[in-house]
């Protein structure tokens, strides 16, 4: 994945040159949410490209203090 097309990648809608040529790839909402959902419970999603052409994609939420 390009620098640029892995910054834009949670914009909603947006989809990739790959996925917006194929037929029935999506809408382009599924990071955008993922992206969204984290930040709500204070964390936060990310992509990286990984060895091998690969992509590593992380999400990272922060520990909460058990109840009694």
């Amino acid at each position: 994945m390009t620098e640029a097309t892995r910054q834009r990648a949670f914009e909603r809608y947006f989809r990739g040159e790959l996925a917006a040529s194929a037929p029935g790839s999506g809408l382009g909402l599924s990071l955008s949410l993922v992206k969204l959902t984290a930040e709500l419970l204070g964390g936060a999603a990310a992509l990286a490209n990984a060895p091998e052409g690969s992509l590593a994609a992380s999400i990272t939420l922060p520990a909460s203090e058990a109840s009694d």
